[in-house]
């Protein structure tokens, strides 16, 4: 307040009031003056990077708004307009709003045709949820009472509340806050069966996002970085998609009619993958618009519903008028920057940390914009290969005589349906399990098909074995002897019959067996290994959280949950914790692709053609490390390195296990233990490490 009233001291005397705070000031507008000092005079800013950063802040004035403004403020830099919201004493409380030029740099679009559609897609919502609640409420919903064929429960709009088959709940009578109009439209007072009501209130009250809308979208960009934008991931689809495909009776004849149909389809890419998708499409179907006309009709009877694309990844509907209007802006506005231009620009303004302003500048770069179009087809990919394999479920269902609808329900469930309404699932997937969608859909399948169809896995098992008896018989060795050796979690069977890993024909340069890690082909092939993480009891994969709040836990606690090694270490410098810190954010936010700095396929490549070697000066495979960076998970196990490995972890458990004997003697000693508990305790460590020496001693003698 002395501000305002050394700067106005005429205009100030009018207004106050002696000893007390003077309530006519609220609402009164003041202008404020900075002088700052003076900064960069005599220099001009190179095109593109923006104007030259203020000076040091050396005095602040409030001028009344309805006061002419002296002359002595000429020089000094207009911070805004301030109103008085309130006063106490000497003290004032102002309140000003965020002018069009800062409001646009915080992401908001004032164009009209971006508010228009922004409206009509509300509307066109409104209307198309109206409509099927009227459609629910004539074909599934009883008006009375006496109509219903069970019992009659409250209805619950909280998700953690679900409703069974067999349960009925009358649908709430309630107005949308402000209007006369029904929340659920025809519905509302009928009586509905419990499992549709499930579905309609999320329907109409959308999605439960147990963290909030912002943490949502991070969410959906991590989980986009980790399935559609790495290479693996594609090839893992792919695979147990083909697995699906034979549980389902689809076969290879109908799965490359769908593709050649689809790439008659489709011949409009851009960037590299577009383009190589352009020539492809020369393999497809002769008459392209015979096949469109074929894939519009899949998608108008819903086979496409529920892939993981259009249910998990972030995709944005009003893109193409966004960037169209973003276009016309570049090209009306004098100051636009242009190609290699705003990546030097970004820089600039990264540097005065103008971090919205680097983004900016960024996104209208060269490598920006490629980087962008990759990243939507390798997206539009992920998308396309499940297409593949439901169109050719489609196809064989209209070969059975399968009407379009129809067929598409038959597209559905041959595989995974991501469509998940149920609450606590919801819950799970937008929070700490982000992928549990994929074992809510996965499981079920599995356990259909080893009920009405177990030759379909003993199929599985018998393709498998005899390609893993085909690598033995050519590579040469004894595969039972070698697999010994091998990491626990990489021994053994996929579900007890399959293989997890495939002997290949062939050695590596040093002579040593090359196996094939088949988990990620088949549908939750690696569901029963407990062995993979490093909790305190034994858990399922599925069970370990995910995403990045699992990634901020991990930082909390200084543990991987996938290593179980610690994060950074005590005696580690502060620059040591902050470059090991950015090192794992980096890595768990990146999507793990070969060539982009500091990744694991990255990396990977770079040792192995760096010349590093084991510990046995063995050089690393560059051929293997590709393979595996784009899903062919190969892997050389020398003996010697398998041999010394088992011996480190046994002297590590050995140590453990006489760390435990040593505290029971000084409880002993201290009288905290009786004598038999003493001895009966000692017993059963000596008996552990008895068993882990005949285990050790067991492979090493077959090795």
């Amino acid at each position: 307040m002395s501000q305002m009233q050394a700067a106005a001291p005429a205009w100030w005397g009018r207004k106050l009031k002696e000893g007390a705070a003077d309530l006519r000031l609220k609402g009164e507008t003041f202008i404020r003056f900075e002088k700052r000092a003076p900064s960069g005079e005599g220099t001009q800013p190179i095109d593109g990077m923006g104007d030259r950063p203020m000076g040091r802040l050396q005095q602040v004035e409030y001028w009344p708004a309805s006061e002419p403004i002296p002359a002595r403020f000429k020089e000094w830099t207009p911070g805004g307009k301030f109103q008085v919201r309130d006063v106490s004493g000497k003290d004032v409380v102002l309140w000003r709003d965020f002018t069009a030029e800062e409001r646009e740099r915080m992401g908001e679009i004032d164009e009209a045709r971006f508010a228009i559609a922004r409206t009509l897609q509300g509307m066109i919502h409104d209307v198309e949820v109206g409509r099927y609640l009227e459609w629910l409420a004539n074909k599934h919903s009883k008006a009375a009472p006496s109509d219903v064929d069970g019992p009659i429960v409250e209805a619950s709009e909280r998700y953690r509340d679900a409703f069974a088959p067999g349960e009925w709940v009358q649908v709430p009578d309630v107005k949308i806050p402000g209007t006369s109009v029904a929340k659920y439209g025809a519905l509302a007072g009928r009586y509905l069966p419990g499992p549709i009501w499930n579905d309609v209130r999320q329907t109409v009250g959308g999605q439960f996002r147990p963290f909030g809308q912002t943490y949502a979208k991070i969410l959906a960009a991590w989980k986009t970085s980790k399935t559609a934008l790495s290479p693996a991931v594609h090839l893992n689809n792919i695979m147990s998609n083909f697995v699906m495909a034979d549980w389902h009776d689809v076969t290879a004849g109908h799965v490359s009619k769908a593709l050649r149909i689809l790439l008659a389809a489709k011949g409009d890419g851009n960037g590299a993958i577009g383009r190589a998708g352009n020539v492809l499409g020369k393999m497809g179907l002769a008459d392209a618009a015979a096949a469109r006309e074929i894939v519009n009709r899949y998608a108008d009877s819903g086979g496409d519903i529920g892939t993981w694309v259009s249910n998990e990844l972030a995709r944005e509907q009003l893109q193409p008028l966004l960037a169209a209007a973003e276009e016309e802006l570049a090209q009306a506005g004098p100051d636009a920057y242009a190609g290699q231009t705003g990546v030097y620009a970004a820089l600039q303004h990264a540097l005065h940390l103008r971090f919205p302003d680097a983004w900016q500048a960024f996104k209208a770069s060269k490598p920006a914009g490629a980087v962008a179009t990759e990243a939507k087809n390798l997206m539009a990919l992920y998308q396309a290969e499940d297409d593949v394999f439901r169109l050719a479920a489609w196809l064989r269902a209209k070969e059975q005589g399968a009407s379009d609808v129809d067929a598409g329900k038959v597209a559905r469930r041959s595989f995974l349906d991501y469509r998940v309404n149920a609450p606590w699932v919801q819950a799970m997937r937008n929070s700490a399990l982000p992928f549990v969608s994929y074992t809510y859909r996965a499981v079920p399948m599995l356990l259909d098909v080893a009920g009405h169809k177990p030759h379909k896995l003993l199929k599985l098992m018998a393709f498998a074995g005899a390609v893993n008896a085909l690598g033995v018989l050519i590579g040469g060795g004894g595969d039972d002897r070698e697999r010994k050796l091998l990491p626990d979690e990489k021994a053994g069977n996929v579900w007890g019959i399959v293989p997890k890993m495939i002997r290949m024909p062939w050695n590596d340069a040093n002579g040593s067996p090359v196996y094939l890690d088949i988990r990620r082909f088949i549908p939750l092939g690696d569901i029963v290994d407990v062995g993979q993480g490093h909790a305190a009891l034994p858990l399922l994969p599925t069970m370990y959280p995910g995403g990045p709040l699992a990634t901020l836990g991990e930082l909390v606690f200084n543990r991987s949950l996938f290593t179980g090694k610690e994060i950074t270490k005590e005696t580690d410098t502060a620059a040591q914790q902050a470059g090991k810190v950015a090192d794992y954010l980096y890595k768990s936010m990146m999507p793990n692709l070969i060539g982009l700095p500091g990744t694991y396929a990255t990396q990977a490549v770079v040792n192995a053609m760096s010349g590093k070697t084991d510990a046995f000066g063995r050089q690393q495979s560059v051929a293997q490390a590709l393979a595996s960076s784009f899903g062919v998970k190969l892997g050389s196990y020398p003996a010697d390195v398998l041999r010394q490995q088992a011996i480190a972890k046994f002297k590590s458990q050995q140590a453990d296990i006489q760390d435990n004997i040593n505290k029971l003697k000084r409880q002993y000693r201290v009288k905290a233990l009786s004598p038999e508990d003493f001895r009966d305790q000692v017993r059963a460590e000596q008996e552990k490490m008895h068993r882990l020496s005949q285990d050790l001693q067991k492979k090493l003698a077959m090795t």
